[in-house]
């Protein structure tokens, strides 16, 4: 942990603010999502969410496969997963880095059975699980016996801005919001309500090696959205914050 203190120039009047900024020693060492992988394509298909549903018609496909997305691809030279479950897997190690749980694509997740599972990803920086231990990320889904049809439910259950109090609810699509601290961004948090659903947001994340997702606001008029896509892919709703930072000047 240290502190960033934003100082003025000499002789300017202007505010001044103090940050603590927490950096992890593992830099992009990270397992930032485990993402649904198409064999057949070779793309990823859906970042996952604790509680997916997958049918046990899906999961028979040679096609389907899990992703280990890591932050800083450079860094990782190889991926431990864990599955636990009605099929339990031994760990498996991806030696080559690519990340995918199920190295024969003409395999691909064909053997999960219906029931609940956990699935943990952890990167390591050299082949063999060698060198430095990175940080892992979980995901619980369920297979289901049975076909299971698309959710069409496109919204969000949580949009927060990090050091600005609004009042979010799921039907409200536009807000608009004044900032007046000096630090130049915030942190956009937003979780859809259906965990099928994927979600985007519109503006970059200025500050990659931090937790969560920060974007850098401009003296003036801002605009982030939040765009969420639901599971069926047909129904999508944008949320858009309208952020208008002023930066209040004191005397000193």
């Amino acid at each position: 942990m240290f502190s960033v203190n934003l100082q003025p120039v000499v002789g300017a009047s202007v505010a001044v603010d103090t940050m603590e900024v927490e950096i992890g020693a593992d830099s992009g060492l990270v397992v930032s999502d485990i993402v649904l992988y198409d064999n057949i394509i070779g793309q990823d298909t859906r970042v996952m969410r604790d509680g997916i549903r997958l049918s046990d018609e899906s999961v028979r496909t040679s096609r389907l496969n899990f992703r280990a997305a890591i932050r800083d691809k450079g860094a990782a030279g190889s991926v431990l997963f864990d599955l636990t479950g009605p099929v339990s897997m031994p760990r498996t190690m991806d030696g080559a880095g690519s990340g995918l749980l199920f190295e024969d694509a003409d395999k691909g997740a064909s053997g999960l059975v219906e029931g609940r599972y956990q699935l943990t990803a952890t990167p390591f920086s050299e082949a063999g699980l060698g060198g430095t231990m990175g940080r892992a990320v979980s995901v619980s889904f369920v297979v289901v016996n049975a076909p299971t049809d698309p959710s069409s439910d496109a919204s969000l259950a949580s949009l927060t801005l990090s050091g600005i109090p609004f009042q979010f609810e799921s039907g409200t699509h536009d807000y608009s919001i004044i900032y007046e601290r000096f630090i130049p961004f915030v942190t956009v948090s937003a979780e859809p309500a259906d965990s099928a659903a994927s979600m985007k947001i519109s503006r970059a994340d200025s500050l990659a090696l931090l937790d969560g997702h920060q974007v850098f606001l401009n003296p003036g008029a801002n605009e982030i959205e939040a765009t969420v896509t639901a599971e069926g892919g047909v129904t999508v709703h944008t949320y858009r914050i309208h952020v208008q930072r002023r930066i209040i000047f004191r005397p000193f």
